[in-house]
């Protein structure tokens, strides 16, 4: 992230900026004005009717003003500056990462499966849903009523662990259960409709 960014995320350090950049511009101005026109010994500062420039003059002397800082003093002024710009980037990059997690419980990404992972998940709802037993159904059980074998149903498997769609407690003869994100992925339209046509099919292949 670079200085821009950050100011312009940061009120207070983009305000800081802001009087820097202009009180470093008023300076630059000033002194450009008074050595072109030489005005700071040009304008009687004692004649009333000369208020503007004489305040001119004063705010050129102020600005002209040459600061004595130790160097014991320079070090912990140049450590909080860096502390405190290092402590703003932290906090810029921990909202930034709970701004996305926020987005992305409001609106999950949908998982990029294929077709072959897809019909595996299709068929671990389909069985879980027309059980009572409140258990998913076995990779084995999956490739039995899809018809597909097993080692592709396995491979398939890893892919929607991956993916945090299904849950595998740790050996394959375990049931498949469907996770929250897994239940979430259902609540799509255009999941929801191929799911409708992966039933219509099944219904007329039973018929």
């Amino acid at each position: 992230m670079d200085w821009k960014e950050m100011a312009k995320n940061n009120r207070i350090l983009a305000l800081i900026l802001y009087i820097g950049a202009g009180l470093t511009g008023l300076g630059a101005i000033a002194g450009a004005l008074n050595s072109i026109f030489d005005l700071a010994q040009r304008v009687d500062i004692s004649d009333e009717n000369n208020w503007l420039p004489r305040v001119y003059v004063q705010v050129l002397d102020w600005l002209s003003l040459a600061a004595t800082i130790p160097v014991w003093l320079m070090l912990p002024i140049f450590a909080l500056a860096v502390a405190s710009v290092y402590l703003l980037v932290q906090q810029r990059t921990q909202l930034s990462k709970l701004s996305k997690e926020l987005d992305e419980l409001k609106s999950p990404s949908m998982a990029d499966l294929d077709s072959s992972d897809e019909r595996v998940l299709f068929w671990v709802k389909l069985i879980y849903d027309n059980t009572s037993t409140g258990l998913g159904p076995t990779p084995a059980i999956v490739a039995e009523a899809a018809k597909m074998p097993l080692s592709n149903v396995e491979a398939s498997v890893d892919v929607l662990k991956q993916a945090g769609l299904i849950r595998l407690k740790k050996l394959k003869s375990d049931p498949l259960d469907l996770t929250a994100k897994g239940r979430d992925y259902f609540r799509s339209l255009e999941v929801l409709s191929r799911y409708d046509s992966f039933e219509i099919k099944l219904l007329n292949r039973r018929v």
